[in-house]
């Protein structure tokens, strides 16, 4: 039974190919949660407010919260374009950017019995700036679960000032890394409030998952353990091996570039170092570690060699993962094999609390 006294706020993540949607209350817990594979590559302009409002409705029935939106459902080829915000971009930032959705498409999600005045949606904008290497960089939907992951890890002023300036990985198709400064503009205790003036400096995108799916699915490497998988069920390809996975990480820390390395994954086959069956684990390795290795020796780079807190008396600097169990679980075995400290958000949490205190800040509570 959903508790709608408690109701405040709707949240949606509408990406390229799913929609989740959470009902939360004040403090950012989730009562109630629906989810469609109706992403945005799914439809046209026109479909958006239909779609939504059927999802929505059952909730907008019992009580008329706000709606907020976040995602690929801002971007040009989604419902309207809520454009981006440059960095430095705070979350102040982002809820002074908020993209009112038109009248004539936010009408088919008001409920009939209800004037409408009493409900509105807004887009989240997403980010655009320089990458640590001096690329242009775009996000979408990742910018509310970076602020909403600051929330949920650092929750009082003594633990957010030890880390000043924390490094944010969301694992995925296209893996974002961002930096953050948690400084804020004035001398005083960090909180929720001055989290909101706190910034992403800079982030860059990673398209690990998207390339480890196009090796399995496309090429010769991913044919190996298909034919492993094909010749032994038991034996599945697909499940995880430890051994070869850890294989794969000390590969990526070897001399040699990407495209060299991956045809290890054959080779070592052939010469019986590795299970036809372990290619899977094997290439997950090499990816995640490249991308993690790139981006901590941009970072820090004295501490990618170094396993542990080696330094005794000294911080060694923060990573907030955010995202699946299983991805996080991968992205934080690699980490540990260097000197930084490493803690999880789940991603529902992060994307809940993120849109709820742009909310707040806008005032749409």
């Amino acid at each position: 039974m959903i508790d709608f006294k408690r109701a405040a706020l709707i949240c949606v993540d509408w990406g390229s190919s799913n929609l989740r949607a959470y009902l939360i209350d004040g403090k950012g817990e989730v009562l109630a949660r629906l989810q469609s594979d109706k992403g945005v590559l799914n439809f046209s302009a026109g479909q958006y407010g239909p779609e939504l409002s059927t999802l929505l409705q059952p909730w907008l029935r019992e009580k008329p919260v706000p709606v907020m939106l976040a995602g690929m459902v801002g971007s040009a080829q989604g419902w309207q374009d809520a454009g981006y915000v440059a960095c430095p971009a705070t979350l102040a930032d982002l809820a002074e950017s908020l993209c009112p959705v038109a009248p004539s498409t936010s009408k088919p999600l008001v409920n009939p019995d209800l004037r409408d005045e009493q409900f509105q949606a807004y887009i989240v904008p997403g980010v655009k700036g320089l990458s640590s290497f001096g690329q242009i960089d775009v996000m979408r939907g990742e910018e509310v679960q970076i602020f909403g992951a600051l929330l949920a890890t650092y929750p009082d002023a003594a633990q957010a000032t030890e880390h000043a300036s924390p490094l944010v990985c969301l694992p995925g198709t296209h893996s974002k890394w961002a930096q953050v400064s948690m400084m804020p503009k004035e001398p005083c205790a960090l909180s929720a409030t001055s989290i909101a003036h706190s910034s992403i400096t800079q982030f860059s995108t990673y398209m690990t998952g998207e390339l480890f799916a196009l090796l399995n699915t496309h090429s010769i490497l991913g044919k190996m353990y298909q034919h492993a998988d094909n010749a032994d069920n038991n034996n599945s390809a697909d499940m995880f091996d430890s051994k070869a996975f850890d294989e794969g990480v000390k590969t990526a820390r070897a001399p040699g570039s990407l495209l060299h390395k991956l045809f290890s994954a054959r080779s070592k086959v052939l010469n019986k170092e590795l299970q036809a069956s372990g290619v899977h684990s094997y290439l997950s390795g090499i990816l995640i570690a490249t991308e993690v290795f790139d981006m901590l020796s941009a970072y820090q780079p004295s501490d990618i060699n170094t396993t542990g807190n080696t330094i005794e008396g000294v911080t060694q600097a923060e990573i907030i993962l955010v995202g699946a169990p299983a991805l996080s679980k991968l992205y934080k075995r690699v980490i540990a094999s260097t000197s930084f400290n490493v803690c999880c958000v789940d991603a529902e949490t992060a994307s809940c609390l993120g849109i709820l205190n742009i909310a707040k800040i806008a005032g749409k509570l």
